[in-house]
């Protein structure tokens, strides 16, 4: 998926894209200079961007644009009349898994009941997809190459996927750099009741990241 460089930097979950970096072909240690760049690069987001900040007023969200870009203050102001807050995470790879995880456990650390339903679903569910026909080295393959490593980005398909495992229904605003002045919604239902569909967490994804929203 491709950038959109007109955001701010730090919103980039993939700080190790360096394939717009140049280099002569005289050049003999790329892998070395590369290297020595994405470590500059990763240590400058550690520095400066937390893992997941205090809540934010969503309107200052405006001061990450330039004032005349029309679009994205357009969507801004859309956003902030229905969601008050909102809570970064750190753009290192892993912003969509870090966003869930703290947003499960916000919402629920005096769920008893839920956080035990959680538990014993994470403890059953290897065994499940065992049985429902997956090798058990497919089933970490997937883990070590596409989950667990940072700088992977989080489609559809892995929301779709962690809805539908984990049972837990997700909202996504997505804000970017369409014509339109609507911000899109989509909802990810873990169940096929649509007409009773209320997410347990939103997102706020702008191209190539996610953070965390909260209603007025």
């Amino acid at each position: 998926m491709s950038i959109d460089k007109t955001g701010p930097s730090t919103t980039n979950c993939h700080p190790n894209d360096t394939s717009s970096f140049n280099y002569n072909e005289g050049d003999v240690d790329l892998d070395g200079q590369t290297q020595v760049q994405q470590e500059r690069i990763e240590r400058e987001i550690i520095d400066n961007q937390p893992l997941v900040s205090e809540k934010l007023s969503t309107d200052k969200l405006r001061n990450e644009y330039d004032v005349e870009d029309s679009v994205y203050q357009s969507k801004i102001r859309e956003l902030t009349k229905k969601y008050k807050y909102i809570r970064k995470t750190r753009g290192d790879g892993n912003c969509f898994y870090r966003a869930f995880g703290f947003g499960y456990l916000e919402q629920n650390l005096k769920n008893e009941l839920e956080l035990d339903r959680f538990r014993r679903l994470v403890a059953d569910l290897k065994d499940k997809l065992v049985q429902l026909g997956y090798q058990e080295f497919t089933v970490e393959d997937v883990r070590d190459v596409d989950v667990e490593p940072m700088a992977r980005e989080s489609d559809n398909i892995h929301i779709i996927a962690l809805t539908k495992a984990a049972q837990v229904s997700l909202r996504v605003i997505y804000m970017d750099r369409s014509e339109t002045s609507q911000l899109t919604t989509h909802d990810f239902s873990h169940n096929d009741n649509e007409q009773a569909f209320q997410p347990m967490i939103t997102f706020l994804y702008r191209p190539g990241h996610y953070d965390l929203l909260y209603e007025n």
